[in-house]
């Protein structure tokens, strides 16, 4: 990974921990040595951040070309040591077919992994995309008994969705979706 790319995912990264409330210092930004150094080094770099009710997440960037079941395993061992629920991983380059497979599991449900290509630009701050909001519980209910409608009855839209993976959105619940001229819609995170 070139060291632009590098500047450019992780202001997204840092941007999408604030965007999910999770308190950052500058300290915690790699500097442009940090980064050439850790090039170098064999160790994937992680860091936790905290949001302000407890709630902790590992940030593990791993840039090496690929990323195979031993890094998915590695990453679980730094969540239990740290003591978080859920974890981003940062790749670089394809994933293994077991670390695919490892992903699925009950245990590593709460590691959400992006691409380096995924984050180069922060896709809620695009022109072309619509502001996308997600409905509390009250107003999903609200909504639903209004238009006397069940979640499966809503439009979809899937949980690889770029904006539902940014703000790391569960199924079952719904989005408010504005666009530029007014427009509101409603979908269901399936």
């Amino acid at each position: 990974m070139n060291l632009d790319h590098f500047i450019r995912t992780q202001n997204t990264v840092f941007q999408l921990l604030k965007d999910r409330r999770y308190v950052i210092a500058d300290s915690q930004m790699l500097s442009v040595e940090e980064f050439e150094n850790y090039k170098d080094d064999e160790e994937d770099i992680t860091t936790t951040f905290q949001k302000k009710n407890g709630l902790k997440i590992l940030l593990m960037w791993h840039i090496k070309e690929g990323l195979g079941i031993s890094i998915v395993q590695d990453c679980c061992k730094r969540m239990q040591e740290s003591q978080v629920d859920s974890a981003l991983l940062i790749k670089y380059g394809k994933m293994t077919p077991a670390a695919n497979a490892a992903l699925s599991t009950e245990v590593t449900k709460n590691i959400q992994v992006f691409d380096v290509d995924e984050l180069l630009n922060n896709v809620t701050t695009h022109s072309l995309v619509p502001t996308h909001e997600l409905l509390p519980r009250e107003e999903q209910e609200k909504l639903l008994e209004t238009y006397k409608v069940t979640r499966i009855q809503l439009p979809r839209i899937f949980s690889a969705d770029p904006i539902v993976k940014y703000y790391a959105w569960k199924k079952g619940n719904i989005v408010k979706i504005t666009r530029k001229g007014g427009d509101i819609y409603y979908r269901c995170i399936v």
